[in-house]
């Protein structure tokens, strides 16, 4: 796995490079997917040559449409001084640029870029290298939240105030909805709390839909795994990952209720079990990243992952006499940590992300 320095990087193009070029919005909604990230202004805007702000907010999103447009006025909504919002697509069809056209023609703090390949984590890439070496941090979001006017100045000042901070996560709230037929997965911390280290990772469970990061740190370990999270190989837990890979490189975590974002992306009921085994997988996956690397102090928190979250809930079902449930968690976890211990993948020992080796590498000698 790569860092991606900014002259080195040979998916910034134009945009990093400051050249200057005209997209139309004809352009952008009927091209294809791009080969190379390339942030574009649509109509008669012309590109400025990178964004200059100390805070970038990254949206990734794939297939949402206009449905995207209240993630993004709230995001535009907050008040901190000096931020841009930058909208990393991987859309199959046209509808999301369609969607954003009014508001990349009406608002110069808004970019938008088709993301070179499928995978929140190489979409999340795409937003910290684009983000520019101006950019001090980087707040994530997902296309189906919405934020607080003070969500950015909130994350903004936990890294002023704490520069050993790689991660920081804010509260996930889920939006109204029914619960007797449906779920919306959320987060909810009570106080603040800084994670110095491995011991502290047990009851630190932020998810990514409220993360933002320290661009220059985690690019110093290899940005976000692209083997990890929806849409990548193993579908889930690049956020779990990135914590882990920030402590292990001597880096703190730091969780705030002082700012919470709203999920309003609704479950219902029977999509649980995909669901967890999609999550799960993924989860295993990243359990087995720092054992394979050689961190076996972290054999403790792979072992509370499968025993206490994964094994134990259907185990306390089956003890008071209900139904189990859960067992799709047992299955994901030893399904992806299996996987994740085959030949043909590899850990880079500097980043600790997963490296795909072609067939002659991972045949045994």
């Amino acid at each position: 796995m790569r860092t991606f320095p900014p002259s080195d990087n040979p998916l910034l193009t134009n945009f990093e490079r400051g050249e200057d070029t005209v997209s139309t919005a004809a352009a952008a909604t009927t091209a294809p997917p791009a080969t190379a990230a390339q942030p574009q202004r649509f109509g008669r805007a012309r590109v400025r040559p990178r964004i200059r702000t100390r805070v970038v907010a990254v949206v990734c999103t794939c297939d949402r449409g206009e449905r995207i447009t209240a993630t993004l006025e709230s995001i535009l909504a907050n008040r901190h001084p000096d931020f841009s919002v930058l909208v990393v697509d991987q859309s199959t069809e046209n509808a999301t640029a369609r969607a954003l056209q009014p508001y990349l023609d009406a608002d110069s703090r808004l970019f938008y870029t088709r993301a070179p390949r499928r995978g929140l984590g190489c979409a999340r890439n795409v937003g910290l290298m684009l983000a520019g070496s101006g950019a001090e941090v980087v707040a994530f979001t997902d296309d189906d939240c919405t934020v607080p006017p003070h969500w950015l100045e909130t994350l903004d000042r936990v890294f002023a105030e704490r520069p050993r901070v790689a991660v920081a996560y804010c509260s996930v709230l889920a939006a109204p909805h029914d619960p007797t037929t449906g779920f919306v997965p959320a987060y909810e911390r009570a106080g603040s709390r800084l994670v110095t280290g491995l011991r502290e990772k047990f009851t630190a469970r932020a998810i990514g839909a409220g993360i933002a990061v320290r661009r220059n740190a985690v690019l110093s370990f290899g940005g976000f795994d692209e083997f990890l999270g929806a849409g990548a190989h193993f579908p889930s837990a690049e956020d779990f990952d990135m914590t882990v890979r920030a402590l292990l490189h001597g880096w703190h975590v730091f969780e705030t209720d002082v700012a919470s974002v709203v999920h309003h992306g609704y479950r219902a009921h029977t999509q649980g079990r995909d669901l967890a085994l999609r999550d799960w997988v993924g989860m295993g996956a990243a359990a087995a990243k720092p054992l394979r690397a050689g961190h076996w102090g972290f054999l403790g928190i792979a072992s509370y992952e499968f025993f206490v979250k994964a094994v134990w809930p259907p185990v306390a079902d089956l003890l008071c006499l209900r139904a189990p449930r859960g067992a799709a968690r047992i299955t994901g976890f030893l399904r992806g940590f299996r996987e994740a211990w085959q030949p043909r993948w590899g850990v880079d020992p500097d980043t600790l992300c997963f490296v795909k080796k072609d067939a002659e590498e991972a045949r045994p000698s």
